[in-house]
């Protein structure tokens, strides 16, 4: 099956500026979210986060799946890194 691949985007938000590549094979999606200097990092820091809707978009609180994006987000802004 072929994997189809966006173009890289600016992705500004709260905890600094990213950029973001969307990646579709099947009816699967899947994000990256650099950090700006990621091509350059020799060994990157890289979270594989798990997708929640009601933790990570509605603020859940059954979860803590929004307090771990928000630390791996902020941790990738400062470090370096991917979010997966």
């Amino acid at each position: 099956m072929k994997i189809e691949q966006s173009n890289i985007a600016s992705l500004p938000t709260k905890y600094g500026k990213f950029k973001i590549k969307a990646y579709k094979e099947g009816n699967q999606e899947h994000l990256a979210i650099m950090s700006l200097d990621f091509k350059e990092i020799e060994i990157p820091y890289v979270r594989i986060h798990s997708e929640c809707l009601t933790g990570d978009t509605l603020g859940s609180l059954k979860c803590d799946c929004q307090n771990q994006l928000d630390l791996a987000m902020r941790f990738i802004a400062k470090e370096g890194g991917l979010i997966i």
